[in-house]
């Protein structure tokens, strides 16, 4: 497989910035609701607190 360079990037609108603060119970339904969390939770349930992130709309556990 061959690398290519990226493109240009363009950055999200501010409303799509932090959407995790700025919409919390929204941004659960979603998380749940699409698999995500179950992913995440497959994914890390190894790996130690200590190597996690913190405060990332709950993305560590």
């Amino acid at each position: 497989m061959q690398l290519i360079p990226a493109g240009e990037f363009a950055m999200a609108a501010e409303y799509h910035q932090d959407y995790f603060e700025k919409n919390p119970i929204h941004f659960q339904l979603y998380k749940v609701g699409s698999g995500r969390a179950q992913f995440l939770n497959s994914v890390w349930k190894n790996v130690p607190k200590s190597c996690t992130l913190k405060n990332h709309g709950s993305e560590t556990h």
